[in-house]
C-alpha cells in the first residue's frame, strides 16, 4: 500500500511541476481522419494518383502491416471518390492489416464516430 502512495504522490508532484507533460501524453481528438496529410500531390512524393509510404508520413495512423506501408489514393483513382477532402486510404496497402488510432476518453464521456467504407 505505501508503494501505491508513494507512485500516486510523484505523479501529483509532476503534474504539478511540469502540467503540460502529463496532458500532452494523451490524444484527445482523431488526428488526420480524411488522410489529408500528407498531400500525395506534393514533393517528395509528387505523385497524381496513389502513393505507398512508410506510416510515419501519415500523422495520427498506425497501420499492422508488418512493412508499415498505408496507400493513400487522389479522389478519383480508379473512379473512387473520396467522401470528403481530395485523399483516402486504401485498405491492405501491401498485405492483410488494420489502420487505428488510439484516442483516450474518460470514464462515462459520451462520443460519436464513424467511417466510410467501399469494398470493390
Amino acid at each position: 500500500m505505501k508503494a501505491k502512495q508513494l507512485i500516486l504522490l510523484g505523479a501529483l508532484c509532476i503534474s504539478i511541476l511540469f502540467p503540460g507533460v502529463l496532458i500532452g501524453q494523451v490524444q484527445r481528438h482523431f488526428v488526420n481522419p480524411g488522410f489529408e496529410q500528407p498531400n500525395i500531390t506534393l514533393p517528395p512524393f509528387s505523385s497524381p494518383t496513389f502513393i505507398q509510404t512508410h506510416m510515419n508520413n501519415v500523422p495520427g495512423w498506425i497501420t499492422s502491416a508488418t512493412d508499415f506501408k498505408i496507400e493513400l489514393w487522389r479522389s478519383g483513382f480508379l473512379g473512387v471518390p473520396s467522401h470528403s477532402g481530395s485523399q483516402h486510404a486504401e485498405l491492405n496497402a501491401t498485405m492483410p492489416s488494420r489502420l487505428s488510432q488510439s484516442v483516450c476518453v474518460l470514464a462515462g464521456e459520451n462520443f460519436n464516430w464513424s467511417f466510410w467504407h467501399r469494398g470493390r
